[in-house]
């Protein structure tokens, strides 16, 4: 049962809660312990109970009644303070166990006086090892590191952009015998869109002997057009012009006596034109290829080249050679990459006399791979086409292996190739050519081959040997039908047997040293041996350069060469030869303001009389001094 009781006029208690009303009866048991608070009724207690009070009060007031008038106004005070928080503070709660629970005395919280604690932080000990020597114990072991050989590859790979170069180039200077030398070259190859050279060059001598002159003159413009979307377009235009003279009746009559020649003691019995020889050679080429690289990581290239050489002895070849050349690498800058190569061409050419012609031509494929697989690399192609209407195919196989990273490569292979004999060619490695009685064949070879090559700190090695199968093979003669001042061609079939040697050395970061050797020895054939064809050849260089100043130093070494004495059955065997060369350059100025210079060079300073075609010897000590400009 719940029962309810009214407080002067405020709303009940009800059993078992404490409601904002609680603070009020405690305010009114103050009174009632001064004999102030009115009792009520069950009607309107707190009205009869204020009635009453007011009707008791008498009109005059003691001391004592004013100050129990004044604690009364206090309280009242008290009161309606009260009244207002309570009204105003409903969230006030307190538990209540009945409804005669009587709170003696209000709750004041209040903080119980306390010590402060002051925290004492602990510092770390102060570290003093920071300035003292840490002495570490590691064991030593060697470790083998592989560097792979780098594959360069000029138009796929990024290539920083060079210094400006320098445009023009000269060379100019005279010699003894008289010999003057003028050289001129100008490229613009700081241009982006656009490159242009052109080359000029002039060397001639009056020699020792008689009619030992010569003169060599060059001249060639090239251009080359980049467009926007990586193609490139060209072209260049050349001439060459070589003047010679059979000069080797002096030889002749000096072996054979003037019985035995029909010329004089000298050339005054020898027409003047049949001691003249001059080859002139004038050539065109067009050309397109890829000037950047593309997405396919593809380059391709192609040709045409058209060349017609003449002699003074109204002897003429026509050359026309197109070209394709085609590339493809496979991988990416983090691994190995591998090439896919073919090359295609077609040679025709036409050789005319006064009285003949010949005609023929040569086409052929070469096409294969480069694979490389770090340490080990190889070559898989082959070579194969049709050479005056025989076909042929020939392999171009190699396989190499690097051990301790680059400094020794073994390496073995299978290879063949045609070698074009034309008039350009021959009469450039013979200028004494008989070419009105000349028959032109190609050259096939098939060559095994292997050897060992690497680099060991500043030594660079190449050591081999190699044996080939030669087809058409040409021989060099001395005609009779030139009284032996004349060369014609004898074509054989032969084997070939060589063992060469490459050596390049850095002695000191100054001075360096070259070498190369090359002893061939051949076999077989119709012929009674290879006349005229290299034996032994050999040459050692040593070049220092320091400051301003550069010195070289030339030696040649050859064996003799077989040969078929004028008048003779039985060959013999030319003296060998023994050349040392010695050259300076002196430049003006430091680094990059090096612009002119000095140059002197000294040739064949033992005078050696070598003979490398039968009764040609070449020119005794000579010598030249001049200046070189660049900018």
């Amino acid at each position: 049962m719940i029962k309810s009781f009214f407080f002067w006029g405020c709303p009940a208690l009800r059993a078992g809660r404490a409601v904002s009303q609680l603070a009020i009866r405690s305010a009114l048991r103050r009174l009632w312990r001064l004999g102030l608070a009115p009792r009520a009724t069950a009607a309107h207690p707190s009205a009869a109970s204020l009635r009453s009070f007011a009707a008791a009060s008498p009109p005059v007031l003691s001391k004592i009644d004013r100050l129990k008038k004044n604690q009364m106004i206090k309280y009242s005070k008290s009161l309606c303070l009260a009244l207002a928080v309570g009204l105003f503070a409903p969230s006030l709660k307190a538990q209540i166990n009945d409804v005669g629970t009587e709170l003696v005395k209000p709750f004041k919280a209040q903080l119980a006086e306390s010590k402060k604690q002051e925290a004492q932080p602990l510092l770390p000990d102060l570290d003093t090892s920071a300035g003292q020597k840490i002495t570490y114990l590691v064991p030593e072991r060697i470790v083998s590191v592989n560097y792979p050989e780098p594959n360069i590859r000029p138009l796929a790979m990024p290539v920083p952009k060079p210094p400006k170069s320098l445009n023009f180039y000269t060379k100019a200077g005279i010699g003894y015998p008289l010999s003057p030398l003028l050289e001129l070259s100008y490229h613009n190859s700081n241009s982006d869109k656009f490159r242009f050279g052109a080359t000029a060059k002039h060397h001639s001598s009056q020699g020792n002997l008689e009619d030992q002159v010569f003169g060599e003159t060059s001249l060639n413009l090239q251009g080359d057009y980049f467009l926007s979307n990586g193609l490139a377009v060209g072209g260049a235009l050349n001439m060459d012009l070589n003047n010679y003279r059979y000069y080797g009746y002096h030889q002749l009559l000096e072996n054979l006596g003037d019985s035995l020649y029909p010329f004089a003691q000298d050339s005054s019995g020898l027409a003047e034109d049949s001691l003249k020889q001059r080859y002139l050679t004038v050539g065109a080429n067009i050309h397109l290829f890829n000037a950047k690289s593309n997405k396919q990581e593809m380059n391709y290239r192609a040709d045409l080249d058209l060349y017609n050489t003449s002699s003074y002895h109204g002897v003429g070849e026509l050359n026309i050679r197109p070209r394709l050349v085609f590339e493809k690498w496979l991988g990416n800058s983090r691994s190995p990459q591998h090439r896919l190569f073919a090359n295609a061409e077609l040679l025709y050419s036409r050789y005319t006399t006064t009285d003949s012609s010949q005609s023929r031509s040569l086409a052929q494929l070469h096409a294969g791979a480069d694979l490389n697989f770090g340490n080990f690399k190889s070559r898989l192609g082959a070579r194969l086409g049709s050479n005056a209407g025989q076909f042929f195919v020939l392999p171009d196989i190699e396989l190499s292996y690097a051990v301790l990273g680059g400094q020794f490569i073994p390496y073995a292979g299978w290879s063949g190739s045609i070698r074009e004999n034309t008039l350009m060619q021959l009469s450039t490695y013979n200028p004494f050519l008989d070419t009105e009685r000349l028959h032109w064949e190609h050259t096939q070879e098939s060559r095994f081959y292997g050897g060992l090559k690497g680099k060991i700190k500043r030594l660079g090695y190449d050591f081999n040997v190699s044996y080939a199968n030669l087809s058409q093979q040409p021989l060099f003669y001395n005609t009779v039908e030139s009284n032996y001042l004349k060369f014609g061609l004898a074509y054989d079939t032969l084997s070939r047997l060589t063992v060469a040697a490459d050596v390049e050395l850095q002695i000191m970061e100054e001075l360096y040293f070259k070498g190369a050797l090359a002893f061939n020895n051949y076999s077989g054939g119709t012929a009674e041996v290879a006349y005229h064809l290299p034996v032994l050849e050999s040459s050692f260089g040593l070049k220092y350069k320091k400051g301003n100043l550069e010195v070289g130093a030339d030696l040649f070494v050859n064996a003799g060469v077989p040969y078929l004495p004028a008048l003779g059955t039985e060959s013999e065997t030319l003296g060998g030869l023994f050349d040392l060369n010695l050259n300076a350059t002196y430049w003006l100025g430091k680094g990059e303001q090096q612009r002119f210079a000095f140059f002197v060079e000294g040739n064949n300073l033992l005078n050696n009389k070598y003979q490398r075609w039968y009764l040609y010897q070449q020119l005794g000590i000579n010598g030249k001094i001049g200046v070189i400009a660049k900018f």
